[in-house]
């Protein structure tokens, strides 16, 4: 995924501080509408499973 080369540049260059913007599609088909942020992660498509998966590698860079 691109976006791992790009994470891995900002942090060598030092960069301190990223937002990246989430979707809705990272919970699949939702139990309740509005969905809370405490919701099951679910994604059921690529574009929801691209998504969460940064996520994931943004919060090992964090906690790295």
């Amino acid at each position: 995924v691109q976006g791992i080369g790009l994470f891995t540049a900002l942090a060598e260059a030092g960069v301190e501080h990223l937002v990246l913007s989430s979707t809705a599609a990272v919970y699949g088909e939702p139990d309740i509408v509005p969905i809370p942020e405490t919701a099951p992660l679910r994604p059921t498509n690529p574009y929801g499973h691209t998504k969460r998966f940064l996520e994931q590698v943004l919060a090992d860079y964090e906690t790295a």
